[in-house]
């Protein structure tokens, strides 16, 4: 839950930099998004599975796939606007996957896992 938390957060401040084409700043958010990601690959490695590790394995090449993006000599804002929106998509899909929010309390709880 720590993870995605950070995951969120940074992944946002990703997105705001991709936005105001902050090359620097967008690489240093999706670094931190990306490292955090990957390890939470254990948690649904442990409960076994393997359709959520495949899900973030795609998502942790987007990252990839961004942060090349970010690094070239000039920075093609489209595609790097593409491959963020491309990642936020596949994070919804596995949130809407495995995740539900309390209606009261607000919180969110994986769906038939136990953490």
């Amino acid at each position: 839950v720590a993870a995605m938390k950070t995951i969120g957060q940074a992944f946002t401040a990703t997105n705001a930099a991709v936005t105001r084409s902050e090359t620097d700043d967008a690489k240093a958010y999706l670094a931190i998004s990306r490292d955090r990601l990957a390890t939470t690959i254990t948690f649904w490695r442990d409960r076994n599975r393997d359709d959520a590790v495949k899900m973030l394995r795609q998502t942790v090449t987007l990252m990839d796939q961004l942060d090349v993006a970010l690094s070239a000599e000039k920075v093609d804002t489209a595609a790097t606007g593409n491959l963020a929106k491309q990642i936020g998509a596949s994070c919804q899909s596995c949130h809407q996957m495995y995740r539900e929010q309390d209606p009261s309390t607000k919180s969110y709880k994986f769906k038939g896992v136990t953490e």
